[in-house]
């Protein structure tokens, strides 16, 4: 009887440590290496016939094996997750950070046009402001004094359309004589 159990012991030792040794092979393999090589050397290893350990001690080595596998294969599905939930939330951060810039851009144009508009209209209230101190200035003039005004107005528009047609025209002169020279290059700022 206590060589029976003597022999039972150290078969299960035996295969405790055969298991524990094979096992973090697995582990190994399933992790690093390459699951279905982990698998194959699994199978090939119960595969041999040992007739020292009982098929009780065999199936369980096979269901530790069978766990670790599956152990790591949640283990791997939960990293995978977890990487796809980085990129996924590094994703978002750059939408929202582009979402943000848009939202500034939109604001300062908005900011740009409305200070635009007040400038125009500041503009366009001082030119009414003018004219109408011009007209008011302008029915204050006795007959004498309105014809004047009025040739002196239009001296002063012909001189403005002079200076324009004189601005033009050298404008046109210049560009004719650098579209002679082949080898003139201009840079307008």
């Amino acid at each position: 009887m206590i060589s029976e159990q003597n022999s039972f012991r150290s078969a299960a030792t035996k295969a405790l440590k055969k298991t524990i040794g094979f096992s973090g092979a697995v582990l190994v393999c399933t992790f690093n290496i390459a699951p279905g090589f982990a698998m194959v050397q699994s199978t090939n290893r119960f595969n041999q016939p040992e007739s020292s350990l009982p098929s009780n001690v065999k199936l369980a080595q096979f269901g530790l094996i069978r766990d670790a596998i599956r152990t790591g294969e949640q283990i791997q599905r939960i990293e995978e997750n977890e990487r796809e939930n980085e990129v996924d939330a590094e994703r978002d951060e750059i939408r929202i950070e582009r979402e943000k810039l848009r939202l500034e851009r939109e604001r300062l144009r908005l900011e740009q046009e409305q200070y635009q508009f007040e400038a125009k209209k500041a503009e366009d209230e001082e030119k009414r402001l003018a004219a109408e101190r011009r007209r008011q200035y302008f029915n204050s003039l006795s007959p004498e004094e309105k014809k004047a005004y009025i040739e002196h107005q239009r001296a002063l528009q012909l001189e403005r359309e002079q200076q324009i047609t004189e601005g033009i025209r050298a404008s046109g002169e210049f560009f004719d004589m650098i579209s002679d020279d082949p080898d003139t290059v201009i840079i307008f700022d």
